[in-house]
């Protein structure tokens, strides 16, 4: 199934993260991770979340596609993600022991766009992917990257400039 509507992306290392949550979602209970600090990550464009559940030879497989793009190059692994949908459900693709594959490719834009880093995480394990309980809180940023247009600076602002050199 794909998820529509992704509101924001962050991750944490894997070996940050309790063994107890894979457990917990192995067990049907929905696990608690607000005691644990994600990291937001800046994405352009719309991201997309594809979640699939199968049962094979007996057994739940679950697999979990994640994509997007980033305006800085994207070099962290051995990563575990949060990802928060517009209906408010919240997934963790990956955990302590089921680490998530991460590729990425450097897209090199023609004049007048935006280049990028394009991002896949993928995962397939019997717990690649579970909801969280409650609402977690972060302090993403805004998925464009802004800046403050040039203007010259006032008397004074370079007076104070000047004071916090002298101190």
């Amino acid at each position: 199934m794909r998820i529509p509507g992704i509101k924001t992306i962050a991750y944490i290392a894997c070996n940050e993260l309790g063994s107890e949550i894979e457990m917990e979602a192995m067990a049907g209970i929905t696990p608690d991770i607000t005691t644990y600090q994600f990291t937001p990550v800046i994405f352009t464009g719309d991201p997309t979340l594809e979640l699939s559940d199968s049962n094979e030879h007996n057994g739940q497989n679950r697999h979990a596609e994640l994509n997007f793009n980033t305006p800085y190059p994207f070099t962290q692994k051995r990563v575990a993600f949060l990802v928060t949908a517009a209906n408010g459900a919240i997934y963790l693709i990956g955990g302590a022991t089921t680490v998530p594959a991460i590729s990425t490719k450097d897209t090199t834009a023609n004049a007048g766009t935006i280049n990028a880093t394009a991002v896949t995480v993928e995962l397939t394990a019997p717990i690649a992917w579970c909801h969280i309980a409650g609402s977690i809180v972060l302090t993403a940023p805004t998925t464009t990257v802004g800046y403050e247009p040039w203007r010259p600076m006032t008397s004074q602002e370079i007076d104070q400039l000047i004071s916090s050199l002298k101190s």
